[in-house]
Order: C-alpha cells, then sequence, then structure tokens
C-alpha cells in the first residue's frame, strides 16, 4: 500500500468515525446458542477498528480475525467505558462504569485495585463451576496491584522484575500447559487473554514489520536518501535496517515518513495479535471445542497513531469506538450491528448467552438486539479518564466532553466540533438531552461544611485537578460560592448553613480553613468524631504571632514543639511540661502538598518510640509512645507538615505548639489537611450524618460522592510503588 493511500484511508476515517467501505448493517442476527461450554475472550490494548481488515482497512494481514469476523457479529459502534487500561478492563469483566467499581490510575492511593465488594463475570462463572484461567501481557495487571483476578483461578503473567511488556506469542503460548489443560478437561472453561502489542510502537521495528516496511516507506526512497539506505539493508540485515530507520526519523514525528513507519509496525503489531489468535483457535478445535465455543476480540481502548490537533475531542473516536467480534457455537449467528453498544454491555450479554443470570451490573444485555427483539430505546455510553477528572458521554451522532476550561463541548461522533449556534431542531434537543445525562451521570468528589450557627469564613484548596462548582445551601435557598481554579471561600452567616464544594476527581487532597475571628470558637466534628479526637492534621498558620518568653528571655514551655535542625532537618518534642512525662503521646505528621507517590517522609527515632507509615502513604509517619518523646524529620523547604497530636488522649490545639519562635496557630481559625486517604483517619470523613442533628456553634465536615470505603482498598508496597514511578503516567 503506498502512502499516499495510507493517508487517504485515515482521512477517510476522520471524516466518517468508521472504515471507509464498511458493509451495511446486516441487522439481527437470530437465535444465540445458550450452551456454549468455552469462552475466550481476548483484549487487545489500543487496537483500533479502523485498522480492522473487517472495518474496512485495506492494509494488515489479520486471515484468523478475519475468519473470526465471517463467522460471527461484528459491532462497529462499540465504545469503551474507559481511556485507563486497568479501568477499562475492569469495567469489561464487572459490567459497570469506572466510577462506579472504583479502578483508577495506578497513582492514586487505594483507588488502583478492583475491590471484592465488585463482581466480576470470572466470580460468576467461577461460582457457576466453570474453570477460569486468566493471561496478561502486562506487569501492571499483576494480580497484587490490579486486583482483576477475581474469580480467577490462574492468572498468569509477568512479575514486577520483568518490567517489559510479553509480547502475544510469549503471552499465548507461555500459558500454553495451563490453557491445553484445561481445554482437555471435562468443566466448562472460561479464558481471559490480554494482548498489549499494539501499545508498544516506542522500540525498534521487529521482524514482524519487515513485510510492511517496504511498501509503506518506499515512497520515500526517492526524497530521504537516508531511508532509501535502510530499507535496502533491511533486505540483508532486518535488525541493522530497523535500526537505521529509527535513527533517520527518530525527530520527524508526526511527519508523512515518521506516520509511515508508525503505521508499518503497528500493522505488524496486529498481525502478531492474528498468529496468537490463531494459536487459540487451533488448540480449541484440537480440544474439539470450537462447536461450543464462544471466542470475543475486543480492545481496553482504541489507539491514538496521530498527534491530536488543536481542538480536538479528548475522547477522539479512534480512542473511544473499540472493536468488538464474536463468534458464537457453530458460527451462527452472523451479523453486522451498527446500533450504539457499550463496553459495560459486554460481560451481562455473554452471562445472559451463557445462561447465567447476572443482574448486579450497569450494563445490559444486547442479545435481544442481536436476536431482533431489542428495547428501540437507544443506550448512551459514557467514557471516562483513568482519573476520572474528564468524562464524555456518547449517542449514535454526537458526543459531549466536559471540559473545565470551556464547559461541555460538542462533537460529531466523527470527532469534528461542532458550535451551539450550529445546532436547531432535532440536533439541537439531543444534544441538550446529552448535556443532561453528563451531568447527571457525574458523581464528584464533595466536602461538606456544616456550620450549625456558627459566623465563620471557609477557604478550600485542591493540591491538583480542579475545583468544581460550590454552593452555599440553606432555609432561604441556595447561592452559588466563589471559585477559581483550584480554590474557592465562603462565608457562613450565623444562620444554619451548608457549604458543598466538589473536586474534579474523587478524593483530592484539600486544605480547609475556617476563621471564626473574635468570636466564640465553635466546636469541631469530623462526621460523627469530634476534631479534638481525630488525628486529621492541621497546618501551620502564616504570620502567626511570636511564642512568648519568661523573664530570662528563654522560651515559655509548650506541650509540643517543632524546630529546625538544620538543612533539611527538624525535630519534632512532644510532652516538654514535667507534668506529662509519662503519658501516652499520639502523633502523625504528614507532608504537605502531598509528594509523588513513592516520595517517603524519612525520620530518625529511638527504640522507645513506635513510628510507622500508615499503609499506602509513605508520605505520613504515625508515632506512638510516651512524653517526652523526641524524633527526627526531614522535608524540603517547599513543603510543611501537617502535624496532629494527642496526649493523654487528648488533641493539642494549634496554639499549644511552637513552631520554630511563632505559634503553629491562633484560636480564631484552624487549617486542616485532609490527605485523600488515611487508614483510620480520613474513613469518619464518610460517616453517615444525613438525620443527625448538629449543636449549635458546631461544625460538621464531611464528605460524599463515590468515595472507596477501607475495607475496599488496597495500598500499594514500597516495591510497588517504586515499580509504578517507572511506568511514568500509569493508568
Amino acid at each position: 500500500m503506498s502512502i499516499s493511500r495510507v493517508s487517504l484511508l485515515c482521512l477517510l476515517l476522520t471524516a466518517c468515525g468508521g472504515g471507509p467501505s464498511e458493509p451495511g448493517d446486516t441487522g439481527a442476527g437470530g437465535p444465540v446458542a445458550r450452551d456454549a461450554s468455552t469462552l475466550i475472550w481476548v483484549v487487545v490494548e489500543d487496537l483500533g477498528s479502523a485498522y480492522l481488515a473487517p472495518y474496512g482497512y485495506e492494509g494488515g494481514e489479520t486471515p484468523h480475525l478475519d475468519g473470526l469476523a465471517e463467522e460471527g457479529v461484528l459491532f462497529t459502534d462499540h465504545v469503551t467505558a474507559c481511556t485507563g487500561i486497568n479501568g477499562s478492563l475492569a469495567s469489561l469483566l464487572t459490567g459497570r462504569y469506572a466510577q462506579e467499581h472504583g479502578v483508577g490510575s495506578l497513582t492514586h492511593r487505594g483507588q488502583h485495585a478492583l475491590a471484592d465488594s465488585q463482581t466480576s463475570l470470572a466470580r460468576v462463572l467461577d461460582e457457576a463451576g466453570w474453570q477460569t484461567l486468566a493471561t496478561v501481557s502486562k506487569p501492571q495487571l499483576a494480580a497484587s496491584i490490579a486486583g482483576l483476578d477475581q474469580g480467577f483461578e490462574q492468572w498468569l503473567g509477568p512479575g514486577l522484575h520483568e518490567g517489559e511488556p510479553r509480547g502475544a506469542g510469549q503471552v499465548v503460548l507461555g500459558a500454553g500447559p495451563e490453557l491445553r489443560q484445561a481445554l482437555a478437561a471435562d468443566e466448562p472453561l472460561f479464558a481471559l487473554v490480554y494482548l498489549s502489542d499494539t501499545a508498544n510502537l516506542k522500540g525498534t521495528a521487529g521482524a514482524a514489520a519487515v513485510p510492511f516496511l517496504e511498501p509503506y516507506l518506499g515512497p520515500f526512497r526517492a526524497t530521504q536518501p537516508l531511508v532509501a539506505a535502510a530499507l535496502d539493508r533491511v533486505r540483508e540485515d532486518p535488525a541493522g535496517g530497523a535500526a537505521d530507520l529509527e535513527k533517520a526519523l527518530r525527530r520527524g514525528r508526526g511527519t508523512p515518513a515518521h506516520t509511515a513507519l508508525q503505521q508499518a509496525k503497528y500493522d505488524a503489531a496486529v498481525s502478531e495479535v492474528d498468529a496468537a489468535l490463531g494459536e487459540l483457535l487451533g488448540w480449541i478445535e484440537d480440544a474439539g471445542r470450537l462447536d461450543r465455543a464462544t471466542v470475543v476480540l475486543t480492545a481496553s481502548r482504541g489507539p491514538r497513531l496521530q498527534p491530536s490537533g488543536p481542538g480536538a475531542p479528548a475522547f477522539s473516536p479512534e480512542l473511544v469506538r473499540t472493536p468488538l467480534l464474536i463468534r458464537f457455537p457453530g458460527g451462527r449467528p452472523q451479523a453486522r450491528i451498527s446500533s450504539l453498544v457499550r463496553s459495560i454491555d459486554l460481560a451481562p450479554s455473554l452471562a445472559e448467552s451463557l445462561g447465567l443470570d447476572w443482574s448486579a451490573t450497569s450494563g445490559r444485555s444486547w442479545l435481544p438486539l442481536l436476536e431482533g427483539s431489542a428495547d428501540p430505546t437507544t443506550a448512551l455510553a459514557f467514557c471516562e479518564s483513568a482519573g476520572f477528572d474528564r468524562r464524555a458521554v456518547f449517542d449514535e451522532q454526537f458526543s459531549v466532553e466536559e471540559n473545565r476550561v470551556a464547559g461541555t463541548v460538542i462533537y460529531r461522533r466523527s470527532g469534528t466540533r461542532v458550535l451551539d449556534q450550529e445546532l436547531e431542531g432535532e440536533d439541537a434537543a439531543r444534544v441538550a438531552g446529552l448535556r443532561r445525562a453528563l451531568s447527571q451521570h457525574r458523581q464528584p468528589a464533595q466536602v461538606v461544611m456544616e456550620n450549625g450557627g456558627a459566623d465563620v469564613e471557609v477557604r478550600w484548596a485542591f493540591t491538583e485537578g480542579f475545583a468544581g462548582p460550590a454552593a452555599v445551601d440553606s432555609a432561604e435557598g441556595s447561592r452559588s460560592a466563589r471559585v477559581s481554579g483550584l480554590s474557592g471561600k465562603a462565608h457562613l452567616g450565623t444562620g444554619d448553613f451548608r457549604l458543598t464544594a466538589e473536586a474534579s476527581r474523587r478524593e483530592l487532597p484539600l486544605r480547609l480553613q475556617v476563621m471564626w475571628g473574635e468570636g466564640p470558637v465553635p466546636g469541631l466534628m469530623v462526621g460523627t468524631r469530634p476534631l479534638s479526637a481525630s488525628l486529621l492534621p492541621r497546618l501551620p498558620e502564616k504570620g502567626s504571632a511570636p511564642w512568648p518568653r519568661g523573664e530570662d528571655g528563654s522560651w515559655l514551655a509548650a506541650d509540643a514543639l517543632l524546630e529546625q535542625q538544620g538543612g533539611t532537618w527538624w525535630k519534632l518534642h512532644v510532652g516538654t511540661k514535667p507534668e506529662q512525662e509519662g503519658q501516652e503521646v499520639t502523633a502523625l505528621v504528614a507532608l504537605y502538598p502531598p509528594p509523588a507517590l513513592d516520595e517517603v517522609l524519612s525520620f530518625s527515632a529511638g527504640q522507645e518510640l513506635d513510628v510507622s507509615h500508615p499503609p499506602g502513604r509513605e508520605d505520613i509517619v504515625l508515632i506512638r509512645g510516651h512524653a517526652p518523646c523526641v524524633l527526627q524529620l526531614e522535608k524540603k523547604p517547599s513543603q510543611d507538615f501537617g502535624l496532629a497530636v494527642q496526649i493523654g488522649g487528648r488533641t493539642l490545639a494549634v496554639d499549644q505548639i511552637r513552631l520554630r519562635d511563632k505559634f503553629f496557630g491562633s484560636s480564631h481559625g484552624i487549617d486542616l489537611y485532609l490527605p485523600d486517604w488515611v487508614a483510620g483517619e480520613t474513613d469518619a470523613l464518610l460517616d453517615p450524618v444525613q438525620d443527625l442533628p448538629l449543636p449549635r456553634n458546631t461544625l460538621r465536615l464531611t464528605r460524599r460522592g463515590p468515595n472507596i470505603p477501607a475495607a475496599d482498598r488496597r495500598p500499594l508496597s514500597a516495591e510497588q510503588r517504586t515499580f509504578v514511578r517507572h511506568l511514568g503516567g500509569a493508568e
């Protein structure tokens, strides 16, 4: 194929949102057999339907995938639920959206693993007596990290020490003994195969790419001598010639020649996936199971082979529209379905096709659509980012994206931007419905402050993401609070008011300042717990008053003090007064702003102290001992210590702590740090308080939204955090 033809194909795909010569929709396919005893589910990372022959692509070599499409059902408008691979795979297995099952980016503390409270298709099949086996390509899908092994008797994949993903051949052949043994058994079998060849185009073109290099890069021989020389070398020395091509084009990202090289490598990767699929199909046939087998091929997300231009959608057609091909037992029915279906619909559809009753999903079976008895109501599809901070909604004609700068942005499904003034009639009504649906689908994290009649000024600031809308509600009505960028502020008067502030991501770390001036000091509650019994860290108040000195010029005694020892090291001394000697001390120290996932709050303490990091929080230490106690702590100049200290079960007020030569804070307000999660401390923010009365002159702080309960958390170990850091922007 010449590069001009490739370019033309890409333009056609962009213009129409699908293959340039897709056959028409064949409609309903007929009854689906409910007696399959084998389910093989292949999920490929970054596999685009626009680059597969059954969808109209004219390049590549995929005979087994083509045969699967010819003997089964092909969906032309299948939308993934999440652009993060862990979250997307979790949605495929559970039939639930990412914000429901909670599997987000690996960089989100405690929010990266599928909780036991969720139910995956593997668990449903395991409980129904099926053998369950999975083989995956990437270390980040390790059972200890992703939690996606729920319900699988065997979860095979690379360990963290391997670092690099395995190729399709390694994934399938490496699990060959286990797969073939399971196929030979009498029990029904569910096997999940996750491949990522198409997501790894950064390295030098491998042997599989050699047949594709000349067709794609040949047109550049006349204008680029280095490309011509490299292609000539490929004939004699494939590895050396491929390396020369990479050197010649590495500085030309986005140029036609570099694009052609990437396309050659991509087609080669797809051919590797196809060869692995062929191996699987051969084993199924050898075991005599093909006539009662369901074989599924889909993707966790589509590719991004081309750089995004200005104004392009974040949830582009290439990224969110993923292939879905299913061969049912006996190769029947055969159909091509153009109706919009969602990745969360796949698991419940497969469960129904296997005769299983499974209603604990947000998806719905599309078997009635396939068999000609579908509900005429068109489903909407939602897609979220791995960080849960961006989302979009799709129908069959339009998509609407949430954008923190521009509000909501409208696109046609082809990816073309649409302005509101360009819409009229049915289109305007359709887009208005999509906007409403997107607003209803959002489940943002919310921080709620009730004031119980206390006259207070409240300021808040998130450390990343964006501050969402905020409102102050009372018996008289609701008013918007001022929000700008990461922060906001509001005044709560002497009536009963409730401030609700939103984050763009759930459970974002938050700084909350509450000031009450010279008036009575209000009581503070964290959920149902008094703040005086909480170890939520307090932050130092800038410009606080000097600590008093005695007549001899020495400092007056403090219940606790923080002093700089030189450089980046500080001393925390708790229980300095004689009457406090022997009393029980509990303290929590946190770095603020919260650092990178694997940054450690270093400390040095004597053996008389029990000092530890809470699960998954190397940036926080918990201290237990008896007064007086001393330990050394290290921080950067750009960071503050968040601090909460209890002596004899009583939490010290900020004006009882000396920071260098000043008070840690004043009695006229408090500056709190709400970490995204600390086991045993932030749990109280989730206490149900809706029907609990609030005493007068009392503030109550809670969190609402799709928060993950402590029991569902899976903190990363130190080794896992180091692994995630090396992954970079881990999803």
